[in-house]
């Protein structure tokens, strides 16, 4: 039995290293994977107000069934004003439905000044793959906005009849570009939620200043730092609370980085006593550069005691 778990990681970290990195559509804000799009008619009811997604198919032939998706969806409030350089706070609870049909602005970010400098000269800063990657993703950033603590949830169609016992388990899915650049829009993972037959989670969290600045506060005020840290934790909370009126499972909470959130991000998470009673696994992706090029290792980090039963 622990095996077929580890081989059925094995085939999921194979789907989702395979799955290509799109820029979103800016004129309907829709992943470009996507081959008919249609809004949903009955709101899912979370804990702090009813939200409207849509129903997304893929192109005939992929394989794959279709998905729910419900983009935009808060998970604290907008951290602006008096709540800049502050931790997350619960959103507030709304009466309306939500139509989370699109997908919300990056949090802000600042890409290295070579991205705009002509290619012979920039090239001479950055490999020129390098700088075509920097440029795309800068591309997928343009909509930009301090009000940015939202989520993103992927669900599989459940007219498909593939409803596990208890839920689908949940991935959470953390893009780590940089730390100080990182749209999360970049990464087109429904076809992971389809084909893995999971809920895949993509939030947007704080990063640069705005997430990781340290602040000399007053002694009338409790210093904070790390706040893209707490961002996430909040993402989690929120999992924790939500989750299952997407029909997923709060016991299966897996969380996934690459890159930076790989080195940084799920690791620092993994090991909070904040977070592990309510993480279920977690991995991590990251580059290596040995004498005989790049490779992508991955590492697994499950409970101590036992494997995770996802």
């Amino acid at each position: 039995m622990q095996w077929q778990r580890i081989s059925s990681w094995l085939l999921f970290v194979f789907v989702l290293s395979k799955v290509k990195v799109k820029v979103m559509v800016s004129a309907n804000q829709v992943p470009g994977s996507w081959h008919q799009v249609v809004p949903l008619e009955d709101p899912v009811d979370t804990k702090y107000g009813p939200v409207l997604g849509v129903s997304a198919s893929f192109p005939p032939g992929s394989g794959l069934v279709g998905i729910h998706a419900y983009l935009g969806i808060p998970y604290a409030r907008p951290p602006i004003g008096d709540l800049r350089f502050m931790p997350p706070i619960t959103p507030t609870h709304r009466h309306e439905a939500i139509r989370a049909d699109r997908f919300p602005p990056e949090c802000p970010q600042r890409f290295p000044p070579e991205v705009t400098l002509p290619e012979a000269e920039a090239g001479k800063t950055f490999p020129h793959f390098r700088l075509r990657v920097l440029r795309h993703v800068r591309d997928a950033a343009r909509d930009q906005d301090e009000d940015c603590l939202y989520l993103n949830i992927f669900v599989p169609d459940p007219a498909s009849g593939r409803v596990p016992d208890g839920g689908y388990p949940v991935l959470v899915f953390l893009s780590g570009d940089d730390f100080e650049w990182s749209p999360s829009r970049i990464h087109d993972v429904s076809p992971l939620a389809s084909f893995g037959n999971v809920i895949v989670v993509l939030p947007n969290f704080r990063i640069g200043r705005l997430g990781f600045l340290r602040l000399e506060r007053s002694s009338r005020r409790e210093e904070v730092s790390n706040l893209g840290l707490l961002d996430l934790i909040a993402v989690l909370h929120w999992v924790q609370e939500n989750i299952h009126v997407f029909r997923g499972h709060r016991g299966k909470v897996t969380l996934l980085g690459h890159g930076i959130a790989a080195a940084s991000y799920v690791n620092f998470l993994a090991l909070s006593p904040t977070v592990r009673p309510n993480l279920d696994y977690s991995m991590s992706r990251k580059h290596q550069t040995p004498a005989n090029g790049t490779r992508e290792v991955w590492h697994e980090h499950g409970k101590c005691d036992t494997w995770a039963d996802v």
